[in-house]
């Protein structure tokens, strides 16, 4: 199943190859390694609040509907033209 987490992991790991590739002095490829750690625990952790968010969003959404589909739309309209209705004269 695709998850962002992949496709997070695949620009990370593309990150640590070009740190291992480029970077020939241990101490500073340490130090970007651990930073480019960092930035994955982050960005998984924001994709997850992310879909959370919109899963509660869309729920939210669907239960609004649901409600919309429910309200009876011809009692409100007779209701609404009731009031608006001028009063017949009575015959004397």
């Amino acid at each position: 199943m695709f998850t962002m987490d992949t496709v997070i992991d695949s620009v990370q790991t593309g990150k640590k190859e070009f740190v291992k590739t480029f970077v020939r002095q241990e101490d500073m490829a340490d130090v970007m390694n651990r930073y480019i750690d960092i930035q994955t625990d982050y960005a998984k952790d924001a994709t997850k609040l992310a879909t959370e968010s919109m899963a509660i969003v869309g729920k939210q959404a669907q239960q609004a509907f649901e409600t919309f589909a429910k309200f009876d739309f011809i009692k409100f309209g007779n209701d609404m033209t009731k009031a608006f209705q001028t009063a017949t004269p009575k015959a004397k």
